[in-house]
């Protein structure tokens, strides 16, 4: 299934952080083999990382002609790579505050984002205070249904 078509999991750096991907395939309900997937654990918290991710952060450094971008989300560094392949781009600029969708690839001492989509939130006011807010709700749901 296409990444565009999966709903995207809202995340932080720090959990991002302490993902490993586990190789081994299990069944679902449907008895359907499926590959390995993405899980986070830190602290009492254990829950699956879709294979679709949701960042939002400032631009703090912009690398090898837009390829390379590099996000502080608040709580760690993530880095979004092959930037040129995303179809719509915006303007990068270091201490805009933007958004990224797409496939978690790596994660070594920052995690590697390969973005499907870019936004520009510079001038939504609550985003990057809410942003916080808004990861949590979702972790400690997922943590819950584990």
């Amino acid at each position: 299934m296409s990444l565009l078509k999966l709903p995207s999991q809202k995340i932080l750096a720090q959990y991002l952080e302490h993902c490993v991907f586990t190789n081994t395939s299990c069944e679902d309900a449907a008895n359907e083999s499926r590959p390995g997937q993405w899980r986070c654990q830190v602290a009492n918290l254990n829950f699956p990382v879709s294979a679709s991710v949701w960042i939002q952060g400032i631009v703090v450094e912009i690398l090898d002609s837009n390829q390379t971008v590099a996000v502080d989300d608040g709580t760690g560094i993530i880095i979004l790579t092959q930037y040129n392949s995303v179809a719509v781009k915006v303007d990068l600029r270091k201490g805009m505050y933007l958004m990224a969708v797409g496939a978690l690839l790596a994660v070594h001492r920052h995690a590697v984002i390969k973005p499907l989509k870019v936004q520009d939130l510079s001038n939504d006011d609550h985003a990057e205070t809410m942003w916080p807010l808004e990861v949590l709700d979702q972790v400690l749901f997922l943590s819950s249904q584990t």
